[in-house]
């Protein structure tokens, strides 16, 4: 009989030692539903009463619990009032943080058209701050004109003083020719 309970003392503690190590299956999880959602929109923002910038995106979307709303497929631009320099982007999608005054684009690309030229610039993630007038480049930037070759891990853009400065594996050709 000790021999049985034993055996079967030591089944209970296999059998629970399996059910022990079962990872629990996770449930899918629905997609959270956004509280508004738009088609087709145009959003611009005012500063004195000015434009600076604008764009158009294919849906935007709200989350009331979300100081954000979240942008596909933009088309827009950028450009202080009283400056001649237009920064024209699109990006297939993108946020706007309503509490930083920044609009986060994803794989941009963008014509930067000023005093200097036209330069294109490409990058894995932009950050336009509004409020600040300052542009943040972050991965596989690349800029070019008819100038210029130049690529680069991140970047950082000055919208009042129109200067941009490179850092993080910087390489480029510049075009002698091209130069004034």
């Amino acid at each position: 009989m000790r021999y049985v309970m034993a055996f079967m003392g030591l089944g209970l503690v296999i059998v629970s030692g399996l059910f022990s190590l079962k990872s629990p299956v996770p449930s899918p999880t629905k997609p959270q539903k956004s509280d508004y959602s738009f088609e087709n929109v145009t959003v611009s923002l005012l500063k004195n009463n000015k434009k600076e910038w604008s764009l158009t995106a294919r849906e935007l979307i709200i989350f009331n619990n979300s100081n954000r709303f979240y942008l596909t497929t933009i088309q827009g631009y950028y450009r202080k009032a009283h400056q001649t320099s237009t920064f024209t982007f699109a990006s297939p999608t993108g946020v706007y943080d309503a509490v930083l005054g920044r609009l986060r684009l994803i794989n941009m690309v963008s014509v930067w058209n000023g005093s200097q030229g036209m330069y294109q610039f490409m990058a894995d993630e932009v950050d336009i701050y509004s409020s600040t007038y300052m542009l943040m480049g972050y991965g596989n930037i690349r800029v070019t004109s008819d100038r210029i070759q130049l690529i680069a891990q991140e970047m950082v853009g000055n919208f009042l003083d129109n200067t941009v400065s490179f850092s993080y594996d910087v390489q480029g050709t510049i075009n002698a020719t091209a130069i004034d």
